[in-house]
């Protein structure tokens, strides 16, 4: 057992070869062998320092790797774990509200740092979050999906609450409102006739028709010396009865038939006169109408042959009082009806009314 030898440090025995104690890392002295004796009165409770000169023995081999590989290798991802927090809490960050549909679900990003206590647990579904336009959309915890979040933001969601679907928003009633009644078309009441009998529906021509200004007459109602005569008649008229002239003498100066009917009117003031005729083989002058003591103002009815028809026609007139005269004064036949006058001018050129059209 003399060559056995025994680490100098901690005493333990060291097999043949060996540089280094197996228990204390301790360099063994490869030159003289230590023996059991030397060993139990020379090993110290503790490593005393070198005389001055001389270099402590290097630690062990897996010393040095713990010093130089797996620290570093400790710091290097202690700064990788700082770095991917930073970067999971800028993740965070919902999209702007315009960046997606509205009503369309929001998974949120899982952040990777791990101290999120105070927040819900993963999976936890949030109620819809509404807000103001402009603000910033609210974080969601790690895990956590939004159900029918609102394209709006800066509404944060109730902590705790687990909707599965958000409430309809309350839709403000408008007040009633009255409504008014129907407006009745064409109500406005027509200006009032200022021709009585103008329809000849008595059935005879008689007062108030006469000669007018030239009463007394004794050529009667119709008068002048033209061959023509003037009869209230039935059958192809607009109503029951209509005035038929029939004149059977040429135009010539001063040669006519005629009769007419006071009217009282507003002196100076524009009135509109109308009358419905038909003509058959009708000559120029065959019939006109006249409304001041000049015979002036004149409406003249067409030539020819023509089923009814209603011709307008305005004037001034020139006194409160004036006779509204029928004139024939060359050939043909001429039926009369439904005379008018009001006050206002008509709303049509003077003559024939087309079809359809209210004069008034």
């Amino acid at each position: 057992m003399s060559g056995e030898r025994f680490c100098t440090q901690c005493g333990a025995a060291a097999g043949e070869g060996l540089r280094y104690c197996t228990q204390c890392g301790n360099a063994i002295d490869q030159a003289a062998p230590v023996t059991a004796d030397e060993h139990r009165l020379a090993a110290p409770a503790s490593p005393s320092p070198g005389p001055p000169g001389t270099e402590q023995a290097s630690p062990l081999p897996w010393k040095r790797l713990l010093w130089f590989g797996v620290l570093p290798l400790a710091a290097l991802a202690g700064s990788l774990v700082i770095v991917l927090w930073l970067t999971g809490s800028n993740d965070n960050t919902e999209e702007p509200a315009g960046s997606r549909p509205a009503g369309a679900n929001v998974q949120q990003r899982t952040p990777t740092r791990s101290s999120a206590s105070a927040a819900p647990s993963a999976g936890a579904t949030l109620p819809p979050a509404t807000s103001q336009a402009g603000s910033a959309s609210p974080t969601s915890p790690a895990g956590a999906t939004v159900i029918g979040a609102s394209p709006t933001s800066g509404a944060t969601a109730a902590a705790g609450s687990n909707p599965t679907q958000a409430p309809a928003a309350a839709t403000a009633t408008p007040a009633p409102t009255n409504t008014p009644p129907p407006t009745a078309t064409n109500t406005a009441v027509p200006p009032p006739n200022l021709i009585t009998g103008g329809g000849f529906e008595s059935g005879a021509l008689g007062a108030p028709w006469g000669t007018g200004i030239y009463e007394p007459n004794a050529g009667g109602i119709f008068w002048g010396s033209a061959d023509a005569t003037a009869e209230v008649v039935q059958g192809d008229t607009r109503g029951a009865y209509s005035l038929r002239i029939t004149n059977r003498t040429a135009a010539a100066p001063h040669v006519y038939r005629t009769l007419a009917r006071k009217v009282g009117v507003s002196g100076g003031q524009q009135h509109c006169f109308t009358a419905w005729v038909r003509t058959e083989n009708g000559t120029s002058g065959m019939l006109s109408f006249r409304f001041n003591d000049s015979w002036s103002q004149a409406l003249g009815i067409g030539t020819g042959s023509a089923a009814w028809r209603q011709h307008a026609y305005t004037f001034v007139a020139e006194d409160s009082n004036i006779d509204v005269r029928i004139v024939s004064e060359n050939t043909g036949i001429a039926w009369v009806d439904d005379l008018e006058l009001t006050l206002g001018a008509c709303k049509v050129s003077n003559g024939a009314v087309a079809p359809g059209t209210n004069p008034r």
